[in-house]
Formats: C-alpha cells, structure tokens, sequence
C-alpha cells in the first residue's frame, strides 16, 4: 500500500464566498496538488506537483494571490481539471491511503470532482494528520497551523501554501507520530468527503443538553444552495452521537451527524452534514424508533415503582 501525503491549492471567488454551480456548492476551485509518495514502510518514493487551470473561478482572488504568491498568469497556465486529476490519480497507485493536514482538503476535492461529473469513489479514507498531531502530540484539541507544527518540532521549514511544499512539510510531521495505534487514528479518520460540511466548534459546554439548544450548532449554511438551514430534533444514536434531519426551502434533504465528547467537566462539539438518501432515511426511521422505544421502556419502569 502507498501512503499519500497531498496538498492543495484553491482559488476562490473574488468575494471570497462560495457559490452554487451546476448544482453543486464550490467553495474553491484547485489550482494546484502536490503530493508525497512513500513505501509501506514509509519510505520516500516519489512526489507529485501539477497546477491545474481553473474553469470558473478563472479570476485571482487577491487573498490568494498574497498567500501563494502565485500570478494570474501562472494560475490559468495549468492544466485542466480532469486532466490533471486524472493523472493524480494514476500516480497514487492502485492502493493508498490518503493523509492531509486538516479535513479541507478532502472537502474541497470531493467539490471539484463532483462539479466535474467525476466519480468519488477514488477519495480513499484520510488521516487528519493535523487532528492526530493535537492528540499524540499537543495532547489536546487544538489546531495547530501546520507551519506552527514544523516550528514546534524545529523541523527545516518550507516555503509554505506551495502544495508540493506543504505536502512535504506534512509528511516531515507524520515521521513524528504513531500510525500504528489504531484508537488515534481512528480518532482521526475523516471519512471520503462524501459529507457536504464538517464543523468543530470551538466552543466549551456545559452539558450535552446545552450543545443541542446552541443554535450555532442547530443551523448551518448549505454547502448546496448558500442559503441557512435549520437542523430538526436530536435523537441518539449511541453514547456522545446524535443525528438529525435537515430540509431548505429548494427541497434538499440534510443528514446531520453531532458528536459530543466529554472534556474534563465540560463538552465539545462536531457536525458532520451529509445529502440525505434513502439509506441514511432509512436509518434516521429506526434511530427514531429506538429512541421511541426507551421512552416507552422507561416510562413503564417508572409507571412500575409508582405501583
């Protein structure tokens, strides 16, 4: 199996906000990937570095251009999207796994290949290397930026927001972790960017109750239309998971995912949102029912002492 270290650069609209194209939601149109290539035992094998020519966002954004210090020139003298992908792709190999500093990465590419009517498949389960970092060794929830993390293991730093750059500079941060145990990765599994959003709220609760009556938490913007949706009721799926169901005013359906993880004597929060299909219908019906299904039992329960 190779281990792909990537990275990726993307410009935005001039606003700097997404919008909706050919149904879809692009927050940011690629304009590079860089990636690291290493062995099963983790040996350097290869790297990868294309600049991709955007199709709609075809104006630099001036964030952009001072963060990648990249002309407008160069960013529409890159390849086109499908092309260039295609040969990302190629280069991974039959079998990888993925590893990014941060889930936007996955998010953002999940966008463009979706736009492009490409099939997602391909995007294999990722390691959040950034969130991985903050548990083995930050040791904590933090995010750390991943120049801060080169800095704090006084490691050689690269010109960073390069996506070859960072990629290599993410790979030198992965040389410092344990791969091997498996809780921690687990932990920080981002899934295949199949979700529409994935939110961590900074904030600190005082109880699991308080999380759900957050609206900040109940309501989100639609990475489909732009416009703000309001999640419906909670119910559990198991201990520090709910799930809920969404709708906006276009007739799109939202599955929405909460974990709350006890910290200390306080709680943290995240929020994956999905599409809704019939599958994860199916399963919200039955989580309802469960849920039903204890009230009625601890409703009986009390029903008994009081005899």
């Amino acid at each position: 199996m190779n281990h792909i270290v990537f990275d990726l650069e993307w410009n935005t609209g001039i606003s700097g906000h997404g919008k909706v194209i050919n149904n879809t939601f692009l927050s940011g149109e690629i304009i590079q990937i860089g990636a690291v290539k290493l062995d099963e035992d983790f040996n350097d094998v290869d790297t990868f570095d294309i600049r991709i020519s955007p199709k709609y966002y075809t104006s630099l954004n001036r964030n952009v251009a001072d963060i990648t210090n990249i002309s407008e020139k160069t960013m529409m003298s890159g390849v086109p999207f499908t092309e260039g992908i295609d040969e990302f792709f190629k280069w991974c190999g039959d079998d990888y796994i993925f590893y990014t500093w941060g889930p936007s990465d996955i998010y953002v590419l999940n966008q463009n290949m979706r736009l492009h009517g490409l099939d997602t498949t391909a995007i294999k389960e990722t390691v959040d290397l950034q969130k991985l970092f903050a548990i083995q060794i930050l040791e904590n929830d933090s995010c750390m930026s991943l120049t801060n993390a080169i800095d704090f293991l006084e490691e050689e730093t690269f010109d960073a927001h390069d996506a070859l750059n960072d990629a290599d500079s993410t790979a030198t941060v992965m040389m410092y972790l344990d791969l091997e145990n498996k809780n921690d990765v687990s932990e920080s599994i981002v899934g295949d960017g199949s979700y529409l959003r994935q939110d961590d709220f900074a904030m600190l609760y005082r109880s699991a109750d308080e999380v759900i009556h957050d609206m900040n938490v109940r309501t989100f913007v639609s990475p489909i239309t732009g416009e703000k949706v309001q999640c419906g009721l909670f119910y559990s799926e198991e201990i520090g998971k709910m799930v809920s169901l969404a709708h906006d005013r276009s007739g799109n359906d939202y599955y929405i995912k909460l974990r709350v993880k006890k910290m200390g004597k306080k709680y943290k929060a995240s929020r994956t949102v999905y599409k809704c299909t019939e599958k994860l219908a199916v399963k919200y019906a039955k989580i309802i029912e469960m849920n039903l299904e204890c009230e009625r039992l601890t409703a009986d329960s009390d029903n008994s002492e009081c005899e």
